[in-house]
């Protein structure tokens, strides 16, 4: 059955171990939270897909599939102190 998500932080990033069931029936779910979480503490986010890279040796071929990237940005103004107006004094 699937496992409860948990988010902890590991070398300063945040991860969550996902199981197969947890992924085959709750992913978009969990993206969806992520989201929305995120955005409500001023981040932005796009979704990138990377295309499917192909290489042809000798030895024989390969291809890498797809991969689905989040990219989340939060503008300057957002990040600076309350009522500065610039991040250099």
């Amino acid at each position: 059955s699937a496992q409860v998500l948990r988010f902890d932080i590991l070398d300063g990033h945040y991860y969550a171990a996902m199981n197969h069931d947890y992924q085959k029936y709750h992913e978009e779910d969990a993206v969806a939270v992520i989201c929305d979480c995120m955005e409500e503490m001023g981040w932005f986010f796009k979704f990138q897909y990377d295309s499917t890279i192909r290489s042809d040796k000798a030895s024989g071929s390969s291809s890498t599939t797809n991969r689905e990237i989040m990219v989340f940005h939060k503008p300057i103004e957002r990040l600076l102190p309350e009522g500065e107006t610039t991040l250099y004094s």
